[in-house]
């Protein structure tokens, strides 16, 4: 069923920002699409519509998409005081993902004009199938949107624009030995001691989907005279952006981290000096975007966060961490 481009979006995970809305410069002049929502490698289909109360003689009639991921962050060379102002450098970067154009029509022997009426042009593309998802993160995102443009000579170009969303993929079975346990270790020592309190920390597998539960196990063996308290655990979402000076990859390269926490939770404990104890406790995932490796100026990377808490006066906690990557096709189960 034919949607046109100015229908409300219906919504997507964290990473997606919604554009409600086609920008037009010719209300005649419209963009119709297949939907508004694709995924990676697959195809979008639509048509152009340009409608005419009198003969009109564009130079053309062409399409142009285009998919891009864009950086752009200050960084602060030097300290602003009262009678100095800050140098700052800015950082950007743009790659891009989709640049398709097409000419749907111009001028031929046979035909040099447009009649009253309306015009129709169908167009096809295909989504790259290393497409990232669409995001909003301030410092950098991803965007993919479709214009249409009537070039008429001695007028003012009719433009019509729209976005599109490109969703989250990432087939979690493409992946090696996802399905293996992951491990480490904690080791916290009091001053002038050599017994520590040391933490064991498991998850049966590396690879998970959102909705998915995470079974997180911690096992602790206290040799001190502390107490440890609480564990608190969560998911930990890590952003790079990276840009350069001059914008491109010839120039100084800077990575900005961005980081959010998800689904942390507190758990008081008790484990006593001198006394083992194991502790299981899931954490759910939530709807986030899958994993970013492969783009050149974004990438998302998720860790299970682990702290063991005591109740030492100073450096009262101890963490570790286990990467995980997160997907929108989880794991089959093993047979």
């Amino acid at each position: 069923m034919e949607s046109e481009a100015t229908i409300n979006f219906k919504g997507l995970a964290e990473a997606v920002k919604i554009c409600k809305y086609m920008l037009t410069t010719d209300e005649n002049l419209k963009i119709h699409l297949n939907a508004n929502e694709f995924r990676p490698n697959e195809k979008a289909t639509g048509k152009i519509t340009f409608r005419t109360a009198k003969e009109v003689k564009p130079n053309e009639i062409r399409l142009e998409v285009k998919g891009v991921s864009e950086t752009s962050f200050y960084v602060t060379n030097k300290i602003t005081t009262k009678n100095t102002t800050a140098d700052r450098t800015r950082y950007y970067f743009t790659e891009t993902y989709l640049n398709y154009q097409k000419v749907l029509w111009q001028p031929s022997h046979e035909k040099d004009s447009l009649w009253p009426g309306i015009h129709e042009y169908s167009f096809e593309f295909t989504i790259p199938e290393d497409a990232p998802p669409t995001m909003d993160e301030g410092q950098g995102k991803v965007q993919y949107s479709i214009k249409a443009i009537v070039d008429t000579p001695w007028a003012i170009k009719s433009e019509a624009k729209a976005e599109f969303f490109v969703l989250p993929y990432l087939d979690l079975n493409a992946f090696n030995n996802l399905d293996e346990p992951r491990t480490a270790t904690i080791e916290k020592s009091r001053l002038l001691s050599s017994n520590c309190i040391t933490a064991t920390v498991s998850i049966p597998k590396t690879g998970y989907a959102p909705g998915e539960d995470i079974p997180v196990s911690v096992e602790i063996y206290n040799e001190t005279s502390l107490d440890v308290t609480a564990i608190e655990s969560g998911i930990l979402q890590t952003y790079n952006f990276v840009g350069y000076d001059d914008g491109d990859t010839s120039g100084y390269k800077k990575t900005v981290i961005s980081t959010k926490k998800h689904n942390f939770e507190k758990t008081p404990i008790s484990v006593e000096k001198k006394k083992k104890t194991k502790f299981t406790h899931a954490i759910t995932i939530p709807d986030l975007p899958p994993t970013i490796e492969d783009c050149a100026n974004i990438t998302i990377e998720y860790d299970v966060i682990v702290e063991i808490k005591t109740n030492a006066y100073v450096s009262k906690t101890s963490k570790t961490s286990l990467p995980i990557i997160i997907g929108t096709i989880p794991l089959k189960a093993k047979k």
